[in-house]
């Protein structure tokens, strides 16, 4: 399972496009070739809504989107910054965007050092910048097109000369490490680490504090458990000197029980559910198409298919009889592989489910035909007893490989008690009676009279039976007749 860590103030955010990550930070003298594919492989770079494609004779990373953007993170001193800058445009002739570069020595507050505006840019020629970074602190560049216009902005060939230490103590770096889910809580509990590039400096913090930290604070010996969300606000000292102080709010969800019935529908997050990798670097996330909102993974990206494990987790549910649905959907392409849905009742909510029991439903549920374009399908009802003390949890594993590679979406999920409450169970044994989701369901009385009753004695439904008939309701107490066989069930 891959350890799920963030590395301080490397933000995750959900990337729209393309996002490539690298939680390692880059060592001085750094060089960059500006080649798409080299990202990867190289320590220190964060790109989000960055196009894969190279274009031109020299390489160059396109930035086509507002919000696109090239963050480096390095540890040492830097001194010169070189990098090749190009703006391709169609229609325009004067660039009237925005895009900046700026630096931080924490990774959030960033200061401009370049500002790209009103026709600072020709078009469609590369210009070499080169400038000296004065402030020896900084250990962050972002690159970053805040105003789109007409074409895109190439980044090219980067690099960063080591400068002469200034006697600087380096600020802490958190590692935080645990399971986030889509809400960016972590899950339960987070683990904090604390270190400093500067041998021999001591690291000294305070928890919830409106205090500055300083050598009377606690001094860091050991991996902070966080069990609840708070700001942790740390310093390292060495002979006297200080570093800047370095601040980190960690948010931490309790992991309690949902309440039910419960809606999902996966509006700009995926909430409380937890994206669980395990194998490769697709991963689950939200996304919309017009006004429908959905979860999606695909092990197909920029032309290539990827070998991939990923699990999308449901929050705990209340133990119990429920009744799950949804709505599915797959491009056309695919074969109807490479997506499952399973429950678990030892599932803690955060760990790798290999170390939970899970069963496998493989019948009873209606997936998105193979041959379709995205046709939206609902699942049919999924009856889950769980009769433990323990919540239930549901998932979505989803799998790829090197030759198949679907993309799933799933919709609206549902979750609700089945509730039943029977008059003279032992007259209908043979007929399943329940309510979820809003509805009565009478399964088992195909061709039999039914009639549906409020509590004041009030006939609402009358009429003769499917194999399964669904009549929907309001919440309620109702008594149900089956061939003068009564059954009373609350919703």
């Amino acid at each position: 399972m891959k350890k799920i860590t963030q590395r301080f103030l490397l933000t995750l955010a959900m990337c729209v496009g393309v996002c490539v990550s690298a939680f390692a930070q880059a060592s001085l003298p750094f060089n960059f070739d500006g080649k798409y594919a080299d990202i990867a492989k190289t320590e220190g770079l964060v790109a989000t809504n960055i196009d894969s494609k190279d274009y031109g004779s020299q390489p160059y990373l396109k930035l086509n989107k507002k919000g696109s953007e090239l963050i480096l993170n390095f540890t040492g001193v830097p001194d010169k910054l070189v990098y090749t800058i190009k703006w391709n445009a169609g229609n325009l002739n004067t660039f009237d965007g925005s895009f900046t570069v700026s630096v931080s020595e924490n990774g959030v507050d960033y200061v401009v050092v370049k500002s790209y505006a009103e026709a600072s840019l020709p078009k469609g020629k590369a210009v070499e910048e080169e400038f000296s970074i004065e402030n020896k602190s900084v250990r962050y560049i972002k690159w970053y097109y805040d105003e789109k216009v007409d074409g895109n902005i190439g980044l090219g060939a980067i690099s960063l000369t080591a400068g002469v230490a200034e006697d600087v103590v380096e600020a802490p770096v958190f590692d935080v490490a645990g399971a986030l889910n889509g809400y960016e809580k972590y899950i339960e509990k987070a683990t904090v680490e604390l270190t400093s590039a500067t041998e021999g400096a001591k690291i000294y913090y305070n928890i919830n504090s409106g205090e500055v930290p300083s050598a009377t604070s606690t001094e860091y010996t050991a991996p902070i458990p966080v069990t609840e969300s708070s700001t942790i606000k740390a310093i390292a000292i060495k002979d006297g000197k200080s570093s800047t102080v370095i601040t980190r709010e960690i948010s931490v969800d309790a992991n309690d029980v949902v309440a039910l019935p419960y809606l999902q529908k996966f509006d700009g997050s995926l909430a409380d559910w937890y994206p669980c990798s395990i194998n490769g670097e697709q991963v689950w996330a939200a996304a919309s198409y017009q006004e429908t909102t959905y979860a999606k993974i695909s092990g197909y990206s920029s032309g290539s298919r990827f070998e991939n494990e990923d699990w999308l987790i449901s929050p705990a549910i209340p133990a119990g009889k429920i009744v799950v649905n949804f709505e599915s959907a797959q491009n056309k392409e695919s074969d109807g592989t490479g997506i499952g849905f399973a429950y678990s009742f030892d599932y803690d909510g955060y760990s790798d489910p290999a170390t939970a029991s899970w069963t496998f439903v493989t019948e009873g549920i209606t997936w998105s035909p193979v041959g379709e374009t995205y046709a939206i399908t609902p699942s049919g009802d999924i009856e889950i007893d769980n009769t433990t003390e323990n919540p239930t949890h549901i998932a979505y594993k989803y799998t790829s490989s090197n030759e198949v590679a679907n993309t799933w979406q799933i919709y609206n999920v549902n979750i609700d008690k089945k509730e039943t409450v029977s008059v003279e169970t032992e007259t209908v044994s043979d007929i399943d009676v329940y309510t979820a989701n809003g509805n009565i369901y009478i399964k088992g009385a195909d061709g039999k009279n039914v009639n549906i009753y409020n509590m004041q004695g009030q006939e609402i439904k009358a009429f003769k039976a499917d194999a399964e008939s669904v009549v929907p309701v309001v919440k309620g107490i109702y008594i149900i007749k089956v061939d003068g066989k009564a059954v009373k069930v609350i919703l």
